[in-house]
């Protein structure tokens, strides 16, 4: 058969060349209708209603303007594709782009965002980071009256947009020890927490480590919350992934990618985690998993003002 086509190239060049192209964009036309509308997951509606309801959502929100009048970034609480944010025509932080710096990277590995290479991703943005760089509004299809400690603030079909009241603007006023500030932990609450004093000189810590659970394989760990307060779970090794089970639902957090990078994981209740056992990579008896509580930036502010009028 290959000969024949061979042949048939050399005798009929154009014949060759036409046949080649339409073979090529058959194949092209065939995977692009199986992504899109036979893989399982999503269809090409998916996408749009994301896109039209931040559309509408933001703009009653900000007006019909939006960006335009007053820059505020945006950001998807999905990660069913790369760029989706820039998908849904919002100003993100989140990127997957060839020019990335690697600087941008080693920043987010510093903070627990997820990151490699040249992209990044909103797994692992605590409270402080999306003030810090200004994330005012998540979509999210959750449907809780709270996400992140953000507000529910409008709704269009199955997608909720919530709203950071906490968001900085694209610039601010910091203390001049930020200079030294640097992303080289590998305790990323240590990096925020100096981040914090630095820019203000606000001396009490923001996370605070609230016990380290040494994982197993297949086990099975019972962790009690305070009430009140923001948790992060941070697995500091690479695992296939968790299971999360509360009383109003449980999830698979898949973690072999965001884990490689130390990601941090949200949680609000009272959880139970189980750890899977990792297929086809390196096997590791015991895993470190720190349970770290986040005061608001607020309560701290407040509590330093009251002494600094004590002392006075």
């Amino acid at each position: 058969m290959a000969m024949l086509i061979y042949r048939l190239g050399k005798m009929h060049r154009e014949v060759f060349r036409s046949l080649f192209f339409f073979l090529a964009a058959v194949e092209m036309v065939s995977y692009a209708i199986f992504g899109v509308f036979c893989n399982g997951t999503v269809g090409r509606s998916t996408y749009l209603d994301e896109q039209i309801a931040y559309e509408k959502t933001t703009e009653r929100q900000e007006g019909r303007q939006g960006n335009q009048d007053h820059f505020y970034r945006s950001e998807i609480d999905s990660n069913r594709m790369r760029d989706e944010n820039m998908f849904l025509g919002a100003d993100g932080v989140v990127l997957f782009s060839s020019t990335m710096p690697a600087a941008t990277v080693d920043m987010c590995k510093g903070l627990g965002i997820e990151a490699r290479t040249n992209k990044n991703g909103y797994n692992g943005f605590t409270k402080l980071v999306n003030d810090i760089f200004g994330v005012k509004y998540v979509l999210s299809s959750r449907g809780t009256d709270q996400l992140y400690q953000m507000e529910k603030v409008d709704q269009e079909g199955d997608m909720n947009l919530y709203k950071n009241s906490g968001a900085l603007g694209l610039g601010f006023m910091v203390k001049d020890d930020i200079i030294d500030w640097t992303t080289d932990s590998t305790d990323h609450f240590e990096v925020q927490n100096d981040f914090v004093t630095m820019a203000t000189g606000i001396d009490e810590d923001l996370f605070e480590l609230e016990e380290t659970i040494d994982m197993e394989d297949g086990g099975t760990y019972t962790i009690v919350l305070p009430a009140g307060k923001q948790v992060y779970l941070d697995v500091t090794s690479s695992v296939s992934s968790i299971e999360i089970t509360t009383p109003d639902y449980t999830c698979l957090l898949y973690t072999s990618d965001a884990a490689d990078e130390e990601d941090s994981v949200d949680l609000g209740g009272r959880r139970i985690i189980k750890k899977k056992k990792k297929d086809g990579m390196r096997k590791i008896k015991k895993k470190k998993t720190k349970i770290v509580l986040q005061k608001t930036l607020t309560n701290v502010m407040t509590r330093k003002k009251k002494r600094c009028k004590e002392t006075s």
